[in-house]
């Protein structure tokens, strides 16, 4: 680089403006265009990781339906489960009723017992003292 020196012409003067006018015209456009290519990448990265997030979204909107589907059919199994519930109820009540029939059979076998017993005691005891009558006309 040489200095400036008074013996410089006005033309080498308009001479050097113009290069520094080109350079700094170089370099505007230098910055400018990398400033669009920065601007078109980070539109490019941008739009990548919006697509990205929406494949992720979608993903998630996948899973909340598969949950769903789950949460349904765990739904479905307890409602099962109460139906289930509401028929040994049922259940339950019948043979509680039946087991109140079987008492009130026990209890009528066990006064026919009684009452067949007495039966058979008073015939043999009619029976004994038949035979006691009949051995004292005898003798």
């Amino acid at each position: 680089m040489e200095l400036m020196t008074e013996d410089w012409t006005e033309e080498r003067l308009d001479d050097l403006k113009g290069q520094v006018d080109r350079l700094e015209r170089r370099t505007d456009e230098g910055f400018r265009s990398l400033r669009e290519e920065m601007d078109r990448r980070f539109d490019q990265a941008a739009a990548s990781v919006d697509a990205r997030f929406k494949a992720v979204d979608q993903r998630f909107d996948l899973v909340d339906q598969r949950f769903d589907l789950v949460d349904q059919r765990f739904n479905d199994v307890n409602q099962r489960f109460d139906d289930v519930d509401k028929r040994l109820d049922s259940v339950a009540q019948n043979l509680g009723l039946i087991d109140r029939h079987f008492d009130t059979l026990d209890g009528r076998l066990y006064a026919m017992h009684r009452t067949l017993l007495v039966f058979l005691a008073s015939m043999f005891a009619g029976l004994l003292g038949l035979i006691a009558a009949f051995v004292a006309t005898q003798s």
